[in-house]
């Protein structure tokens, strides 16, 4: 369920539909405990006769700013009785791995004979295998309704669905950085090649006056070392402004990391290197008096 306003106690009623949708889940006392969302700040209520709400910690930051979130009152869509916030919840992305935390918040359930709506899920935590636990599971439900249809699926299969799409973004984006990586490589390749046949007479004479062959090999690779540093410095500050486009595709990295930046231009600079260290091993084999002929 989603609310488009919520009143909070004391405070001016903002105009209707402002502030974005706020999710709303409505819990037992255990959910949290189950599934190893920590309370940052309060406690998940179990007194059955307080009208209570948790926050998640995005939600708490939004409505109170600067200040403690306990103790204070809200009215979900302006209807019903005010809720005394008790807790702060870690957020949780419900939406997807790639999404940003949306805020939300859960009211704990006063009654077991409160009605459960037709979309409830059931949250099991277990030491044992859970592929023994369907069937159980299943007879336990039976037992109080054989009409209730049952969707059983482990943690780890819901969050591999929530990450489906971003695994097939990111397969996507390594086979294009692959693909990208090895042209760059066959391109720098070409070009040290190219330049070293150009300069073909200018080894020939410096072999003539005493250079050995791997002064040249040294110094083709030299100077390509200087052409892709120059271009990594580039392409990293380029990358600094890229990044806030692919921010929303990483789960658990930083989009800034320096690892993260550090690590594909020290790739390509390795890469760079192997490239030109060919056409280098040609230039120190130049012979300087076949070179000198070309003049």
């Amino acid at each position: 369920m989603l609310y488009n306003v919520i009143d909070i106690q004391g405070r001016p009623r903002v105009a209707d539909g402002t502030g974005g949708s706020v999710n709303y889940r409505q819990v037992t006392p255990g959910y949290f405990g189950a599934l190893g969302v920590p309370i940052l700040r309060g406690q998940a209520d179990r007194d059955p006769n307080r009208n209570v709400v948790i926050l998640s910690d995005t939600l708490a930051r939004r409505m109170f700013p600067g200040e403690t979130a306990l103790g204070k009152q809200i009215r979900p869509g302006r209807v019903g009785p005010w809720l005394t916030v008790i807790g702060v919840a870690e957020n949780v992305k419900n939406s997807g791995l790639a999404q940003k935390d949306d805020p939300e918040f859960y009211t704990v359930r006063k009654h077991r004979a409160e009605v459960i709506g037709r979309g409830a899920i059931a949250v099991i935590r277990t030491v044992v295998n859970p592929g023994g636990l369907p069937t159980a599971v299943r007879a336990e439900v039976a037992g109080l309704d054989h009409a209730l249809p049952v969707k059983l699926e482990t943690m780890d299969q819901r969050v591999g669905t929530l990450a489906e799409r971003p695994r097939f973004n990111a397969l996507l984006l390594g086979i294009f950085a692959g693909m990208g990586v090895l042209l760059a490589a066959v391109g720098l390749y070409g070009v040290a090649s190219f330049l070293v046949a150009q300069r073909v007479q200018e080894i020939g004479v410096r072999m003539a006056l005493g250079a050995t062959p791997g002064a040249i090999a040294v110094l083709v690779l030299k100077q390509s070392a200087q052409w892709t540093a120059a271009g990594t410095v580039v392409g990293l500050a380029g990358s600094l402004f890229a990044v806030r486009w692919l921010a929303a595709m990483l789960f658990g990295v930083s989009a800034r990391d320096p690892w993260m930046l550090a690590a594909p231009a020290v790739l390509l600079f390795g890469i760079a290197l192997a490239a030109a260290w060919v056409p280098s091993r040609r230039a120190a084999r130049v012979d300087p008096i076949e070179a000198l002929r070309q003049e």
